[in-house]
């Protein structure tokens, strides 16, 4: 297999070029009538091959409607002119285009121009950049497409919005990782963003994917067009290499971080988006120090013409999923693509009776005499203060919980946590003997009610998911009813579960697919942590209460309910909660007043303080409870951002710890 690049002299590249250029299969300019969406359009005659173009001697302008080159705007020390002034890397030989797999089309490798410096901040400066050969899908992923995903187990199945679900529309809603997996599993990957931007743009910095022309509706689909949706893929003229719809339609996912600009300015991208095949901030890693946003190409349905300049970049967290964000795939020339997708076995990691494959699973004693009048002794607040944030979180958007693992597991005694289901992951992991789950959003606590009843009528995750399937409302309502006869708030969990039903079920499906997709695994992904959070609503062991952190009532009634009980509160499980406050009297009493003990620990997730993320957007924080206490203390500690920073921080993992060693 013919390697990627190899770096040759000028006078060699120039007889190569030479003898290449007539069969160059590179193309450009204005694409002819639209191609059938299963094939590559022919490249337009007028446009050089792209082998030749370092010696083209033309400046590298953009081209205007007739082929002809524009005069250059680009610095002269950007500008490239011969192959003796050239880059080492635009000196390189690449892959040829060899027949494409099936919906894609091959760009072939060589220099181009990136950028623009008339554009946003982000986009400066026009510069020259090159990449290898690479293939590119023809469209859009579409829901069909994507589909076939979701039904192997590989993928997740986004939340689906009225008139975006047809065959050929492209699939909307999807988050960076869910376009990540769906290419993986096609043997595939993201495109780099210079990948996309040389496949849109072609080799002369075109600025849309039809050359320098205004926008238009007979070119592409954004915002004032009608119907005010996405179209099937296809339906416009191809463009470069003979792809569809690289400008509108849907927003499209790229591989890397975003910058704030390619080089000149604080959060310059710099070496990292300079040489041969540019990866952007980190090379693209999973994690980057310092980054939270990947980037987003080609504009959409919902955005104005503005937005639809192929050098245009949009920063946006990557576990963002709404009905304007898409994807396509790309793969190296030189990288094995599997032809038929296939799913692998992955072996069991949890061998029955064993967690994680490690310590083995704790039984879940019946509570004793007294012990459920004492686990509700704590008593409910009287909720007044409106929602800081009127949104209802029903679901965790929390996907790196395994960062605090090492610091809970098997700690045992109480367990309180604040939010939704996340908890369900951290009280199994710590095998905490007592669990009071409180929220101030009534909405979270329903829902919690709606869990138990589910949790305790399907013996594993399977069946819990399963019950919110939209086929099977009928059959969850009455469990439902079975689970709560006469409860006057029966009607309400009624409702909570149809409004829940179409996001949570999304949801679930991927938290029951983490194992199989080599995640982080939870309570739904584990079988042995769902066995565990059933045993202990089998037997009575968690409470769910509405309450206020700011209060002065329920915190210190769940202190005094696990002081009676003879349990310290080993787990206290905040979220961000604390991002959105300020301590005051109550809180700082009723958090000193929990009884803990020397290995009790507060979690806590932080994004408003630039500390390194584990997933583009959340640090985990751990706190040993004996700490927090000590410097809620202080008069002068207002809030977190007085003392968050203290932190010693992983940026690796993307974790922070306060008064706690990491355990060995």
């Amino acid at each position: 297999m013919m390697p990627r690049s190899v770096v040759l002299s000028a006078a060699a590249l120039a007889a190569l070029v030479l003898s290449l250029a007539a069969c160059g299969r590179g193309g450009g300019g204005a694409a002819g009538p639209a191609a059938d969406a299963g094939t590559v359009a022919a490249p337009p005659e007028t446009v050089r091959a792209d082998a030749a173009e370092p010696d083209a001697g033309d400046g590298g302008g953009p081209a205007d409607a007739e082929g002809a080159a524009a005069p250059a705007d680009a610095p002269a020390d950007a500008v490239l002119e011969t192959p003796g002034d050239a880059k080492p890397d635009e000196l390189a030989v690449f892959a040829p285009c060899g027949e494409p797999p099936a919906g894609m089309a091959c760009v072939p490798g060589g220099p181009f121009w990136r950028g623009a410096d008339d554009g946003e901040p982000d986009e400066r400066p026009r510069h020259r950049a090159t990449v290898s050969t690479f293939y590119i899908d023809l469209h859009e992923v579409t829901n069909e497409e994507f589909q076939r995903c979701v039904t192997a187990g590989a993928c997740r199945r986004p939340m689906p919005y009225r008139e975006f679900t047809r065959p050929r529309q492209p699939i909307v809603a999807t988050d960076w990782f869910n376009a990540r997996d769906y290419c993986a599993w096609l043997g595939k990957r993201l495109p780099t963003e210079a990948e996309w931007e040389k496949a849109a743009r072609g080799t002369d910095g075109a600025v849309y994917p039809w050359g320098d022309e205004r926008p238009s509706c007979e070119r592409a689909q954004y915002d004032g067009c009608k119907p005010a949706t996405t179209l099937p893929v296809g339906g416009f003229a191809a463009g470069f290499w003979g792809l569809f719809d690289m400008a509108g339609n849907s927003w499209e996912w790229v591989a890397d971080w975003h910058s704030d600009c390619y080089a000149g300015c604080d959060d310059a991208c710099g070496a990292d988006c300079e040489g041969l095949d540019p990866r952007g901030p980190c090379g693209g890693a999973d994690v980057c120090p310092g980054r939270r946003f990947r980037v987003l190409k080609g504009g959409s349905w919902y955005w104005p013409a503005e937005r639809l300049r192929a050098s245009e970049r949009r920063a946006m967290h990557p576990d963002s999923g709404v009905h304007r964000l898409g994807f396509r795939c790309a793969i190296g020339a030189d990288e094995p693509a599997r032809r038929v997708p296939v799913v692998p076995e992955v072996p069991d990691a949890h061998p029955a009776g064993r967690v994680d494959g490690g310590a083995p699973e704790t039984a879940v004693a019946p509570l004793g005499p007294g012990q459920h009048e004492l686990l509700a002794t704590a008593p409910e607040e009287v909720l007044e203060r409106p929602l800081a944030d009127p949104r209802h979180y029903v679901r965790s958007n929390e996907r790196r919980l395994d960062a605090w693992f090492p610091y809970i597991d098997g700690l045992g005694g109480g367990y309180f946590g604040i939010g939704a289901d996340q908890n369900y992951t951290l009280l199994a992991r710590a095998r905490s003997d007592f669990a009071w789950l409180m929220d101030y959003d009534a909405v979270v606590v329903e829902v919690h009610r709606v869990y138990r009843a589910l949790v305790l009528a399907s013996a594993d995750p399977e069946g819990f998911v399963a019950c919110w399937d939209a086929e099977r409302e009928e059959q969850t309502l009455a469990l439902l009813a079975a689970a709560y006869p006469g409860d006057p708030e029966l009607p309400a969990l009624e409702e909570i579960y149809r409004r829940t039903q179409p996001l949570l079920t999304v949801y679930f499906h991927e938290c029951l697919g983490r194992r199989r997709m080599r995640y982080p695994t939870g309570w739904l992904s584990d079988p042995a942590l769902y066995r565990y959070v059933r045993r202990m609503m089998v037997e009575g062991r968690i409470r769910f209460l509405r309450g206020d952190l700011l209060g002065p009532t329920t915190v210190r009634g769940i202190g005094d309910a696990a002081r009676r009980l003879g349990v310290p509160i080993r787990v206290v499980y905040l979220s961000n909660a604390e991002e959105w406050f300020r301590y005051d009297d109550a809180f700082r009493g009723s958090i000193a007043a929990l009884p803990g003990d020397g290995t009790s620990v507060v979690l806590r997730t932080s994004e408003r303080f630039e500390l390194a993320p584990a997933d583009g957007k959340w640090n985990y924080q751990v706190q040993s409870l004996a700490d927090f206490v000590a410097r809620l203390g202080d008069p002068g500690v207002a809030g977190l951002a007085d003392f968050v920073r203290a932190a010693k921080v992983d940026e690796q993992e993307g974790s922070s710890r306060l008064g706690v060693s990491v355990p060995e």
